[in-house]
């Protein structure tokens, strides 16, 4: 287990990607073409930032997810890592992805262990998401705020490195074909951006 820690830690971002420099963009999720034209705006997608929880259970790693409250007026019911948009007292994206998943989730910033960073994905609804890998102490007690999260469930990490377990749709927005990553995991759908994480995750564990 402390190899395949060592492992991630090695293979993804130790400094924080600059989405002002293209390099430091994901293309994977959105394509190439749509994220060139994306270049052109990055100043005014909305910077936000996630952490990608992993946790061990029985000496396997596991990813952490949670499930957005139905009563929210965006992305209802979705499923998601914990985070959201940067707040103004915000010092670092890792000071919002702390705040957000304290208030989502209950877990505190000396409870998670940072591992490093992914490339910043673009979505289509005006955000940029810097994803910061985080593993969480084995005692953590998690209390979800109901307001936001509806409920929580965790995924065996070897689920989502099996690449027979993730499909990719194509979907044509303003005449660009976008991929749209997606996994199934039991009752779960995990699309999009959550997807697109895992995905770029998964890649840089593989050396791909």
């Amino acid at each position: 287990m402390t190899e395949q820690l060592s492992t991630i830690s090695q293979k993804i971002y130790q400094q924080e990607p600059n989405y002002d420099n293209f390099s430091d963009i994901d293309e994977q999720f959105l394509g190439i073409e749509f994220a060139l034209i994306r270049k052109n705006y990055l100043s005014n997608l909305i910077e936000s930032s996630v952490i990608v929880p992993l946790h061990i259970i029985n000496d396997e790693l596991f990813l952490l997810f949670t499930v957005r409250s139905s009563n929210l007026r965006s992305h209802a019911g979705e499923i998601c890592f914990p985070g959201g948009r940067k707040d103004e007292k915000d010092g670092s994206l890792i000071d919002t992805a702390f705040r957000e998943t304290f208030e989502e989730v209950g877990i505190p910033n000396e409870k998670i262990k940072i591992l490093g960073y992914l490339k910043s994905v673009p979505t289509l609804t005006g955000f940029i998401i810097t994803p910061i890998v985080g593993l969480l102490d084995e005692d953590i007690a998690i209390k979800s705020n109901k307001s936001e999260v509806e409920t929580y469930f965790s995924a065996p990490l070897s689920f989502f490195l099996d690449v027979e377990n993730k499909t990719v749709n194509s979907y044509k927005i303003k005449q660009i074909n976008i991929p749209v990553f997606e996994y199934t995991y039991k009752n779960y759908r995990i699309w999009g951006a959550t997807a697109a994480i895992i995905s770029s995750l998964c890649s840089k564990i593989r050396d791909e």
